[in-house]
């Protein structure tokens, strides 16, 4: 298990926009202190998302996302039913750069921010894609425009604080610009700047963008120095679980020297990201222009003043904080609610993405002892047993667990392969179908059921199982690294290339189907083939997202190993250097290393520190596996990519990687061959 940040489903910016809607049930009031002052929270240390606690009147206080860039405030359907409010439907249409979908309306009685109060808050309910955790804690929903335009809203990020001030003394911005606010979205002028051009655009300042999105003819006058390419919008996944439409949008990307916003130029800000510039837009809402968000704001004290309509970044107040919003909810609860055991699962999420995994395990286990029926809670529990290696106590843990609950916890595929790993077959494809039977209308199942009647020798029941997957999940290209797999068992190696190539087609930034693809070519013409796949591949992405590591290991497949040591020091720099020092750095410079097949020695010696560190971590441990078998050291691969695959058992890559490891070995305990 890896507790990562959470991406929050609504990628580049939250709602940006509704339709309307007739009058509110009640008028909206404010009420309270003039002036008011929380903490501004984080999820992770490098998070582009903020958060504050609310009172919504509940037991505990509510977590929300502070977000500039939504017309309407969100909730999510555990505050509707512990309000015991009634959604009204059909409200409208909230539209977003994920698509658009139907809201309901509530109106939310109370609201305390700090020591203002609001009253008679509209709110939308049962939306779709508003996440339900933020990492550890629960999500309730989104703070949008209909409460911040009560408000001069001050956003202190160096501080760590959110302020809202209504006194009606406008504060003193003397580098302030023009804010516009219809009601909806605030919008202001922001100057680009790209080499020798120049240019003025109106765009939405939005606290929940990432960075500056153009849209339409906003970008227009920069065009000369974009770059075009594909990329994947909507924040999903980039796995091999494809969606059949949507997935890969063509965009352009326009380097910027400096941006000028709120009376400050931000030097080297990034890239700016241009989407339907071709005119029709297919992206996000009709009428936007385009946002600027978090990463052009986050050293700054930004002020919206929406009643003047003016907008500002000026210096800190300071002191610098920055509130890990875990370790703040942490401390809060123990402060209010002491040592109390109906916690623990709570404290437990929040103890996990702090990695303090052994103590979180304990509070669950505490917690367990009381509430022995909470599948969520044991699925954890059993997901930390993981992490930490304790393969056994995660079997047992999970158990009393009957296959349609560990279907709904989405934990079948795992125990299935961890099944089919302890060469306990029959019981695996026992287990699977039992999920299958017990969840008919679910494609995981099957999945499930792929896996153990692949290991089983049911080549043919396989790959109906992944088709009636895909067929569930309306997606035609799902899976295609499972079918290729099993094309191979089957003895279908063209299968097994098509599978692969159609991968490298429909998400051409995937280094897993440049690794197995390079892998199943076995003639002079099917490399060239690969050759013309790859270059066409890379020429639909953006430079920066080119997949280096695998992209190196493909030029040393193809004979031009010059090709990648020349890519080694950007792969370095660009996913290495800005890691923390420690095993995380240490594991991808290994890596990267044995994907060049360069100073092998110096991967080995990286790859050790981060295993000694972190001993079950299927990643590094694939990295050892990839290090030894570059160093023709191939029992010691086979080693290591078995260790990688027992602590992440699901992982398709793992199964095959071991595999192809296993193969090597073969081959060369008979031929002699050196590994390619």
């Amino acid at each position: 298990m890896r507790f990562l940040p959470l991406a929050l489903a609504l990628l580049v910016g939250c709602p940006a926009h509704r339709a309307a809607v007739g009058p509110q049930p009640h008028e909206l009031t404010v009420q309270g202190a003039k002036h008011t002052a929380v903490d501004l929270l984080l999820d992770s240390p490098s998070s582009d998302k903020i958060f504050i606690q609310v009172d919504l009147g509940l037991e505990e206080p509510a977590l929300f996302l502070v977000d500039t860039g939504a017309s309407v405030t969100v909730v999510n359907g555990a505050v509707v039913e512990a309000l015991g409010l009634v959604p009204t439907p059909g409200r409208g249409i909230i539209q977003g750069m994920g698509g658009s979908t139907p809201w309901s309306s509530v109106v939310l009685p109370s609201m305390r921010i700090g020591d203002i109060e609001l009253k008679h808050v509209e709110a939308a309910a049962e939306v779709t894609g508003v996440p339900a955790f933020s990492g550890g804690p629960p999500l309730q929903g989104i703070l949008g425009n209909n409460v911040w335009q009560n408000f001069v809203l001050t956003v202190d990020y160096p501080a760590a604080l959110l302020e809202l001030d209504r006194s009606g003394e406008p504060p003193a911005l003397d580098n302030a610009a023009p804010m516009l606010f219809d009601g909806m979205h605030c919008y202001s002028f922001i100057r680009l700047e790209s080499g020798e051009l120049e240019h003025q655009v109106l765009l939405a300042v939005d606290t929940g963008a990432r960075g500056v999105l153009l849209s339409g003819f906003s970008g227009a006058p920069l065009a000369a120095l974009a770059t075009e390419g594909e990329e994947a919008l909507m924040g999903i996944g980039s796995g091999e679980d494809l969606p059949a439409t949507g997935f890969m949008h063509r965009t352009r990307r326009i380097p910027l020297d400096r941006v000028t916003i709120g009376g400050v130029t931000i030097e080297d800000p990034g890239d700016a990201q241009w989407v339907n510039f071709e005119g029709p837009v297919r992206i996000g809402p009709a009428s936007m222009p385009g946002l600027v968000g978090h990463a052009i704001m986050k050293d700054h004290r930004v002020v919206f003043d929406i009643p003047g309509e003016r907008f500002a970044l000026v210096p800190t107040t300071g002191p610098e904080r920055e509130l890990q919003g875990h370790r703040v909810l942490l401390d809060y609860d123990i402060q209010v609610h002491g040592d109390d055991p109906e916690r623990d699962y709570y404290r437990a999420r929040l103890l996990a993405w702090l990695e303090e995994e052994a103590v979180a395990a304990d509070h669950v286990t505490r917690y367990l002892a009381l509430h022995p029926e909470d599948a969520e809670a044991r699925v954890f529990l059993a997901r930390l047993h993981e992490y930490m290696g304790d393969l056994d106590a995660y079997g047992a843990t999970l158990a009393p667990l009957d296959p349609q609950v560990l279907g709904e916890q989405g934990e079948l595929v795992s125990v299935v392969n961890g099944l089919v790993m302890a060469d306990e077959i029959d019981r695996s494809v026992e287990l699977a179908r039992s999920g299958v039977q017990a969840l008919p209308d679910q494609g995981r199942p099957r999945i499930a059921l792929a896996d153990a009647l692949l290991a089983s020798g049911q080549t043919g029941e396989a790959r109906r199982a992944l088709a009636e997957a895909n067929k569930l999940n309306e997606s035609p290209d799902g899976h295609l690294l499972r079918r290729a797999r099993v094309a191979l068992a089957e003895q279908d190696r063209p299968a097994a290339l098509a599978h692969t190539r159609r991968l490298l087609e429909v998400l051409p930034s995937s280094g897993f189907a440049i690794w197995f693809y390079q892998h199943l070519v076995d003639s002079d013409a099917e490399l060239a083939t690969f050759e013309r796949d790859l270059e066409l591949a890379m020429s639909r992405l953006h430079p920066g997202d080119r997949p280096l590591d695998f992209l190196m290991a493909a030029y040393v497949r193809l004979g031009q190993p010059e090709r990648a040591v020349a890519l080694l020091p950007q792969g370095l720099e660009r996913d290495c250097e800005p890691l923390d020092p420690g095993a995380s750095r240490a594991n991808c410079e290994a890596w990267y290393r044995a994907m060049a097949g360069v100073e092998l020695d110096q991967a080995l010696e990286h790859s050790l520190t981060a295993v000694q560190e972190h001993p079950h971590r299927s990643d590094y441990l694939d990295t050892m596996a990839m290090v030894r078998w570059r160093r023709g050291e191939l029992q010691q691969a086979v080693d290591s990519s078995i260790l990688a695959r027992h602590h992440s058992p699901a992982d398709i890559y793992l199964a095959w990687q071991q595999e192809r490891f296993e193969d090597a070995l073969s081959a060369s305990s008979t031929t002699g061959d050196e590994p390619s």
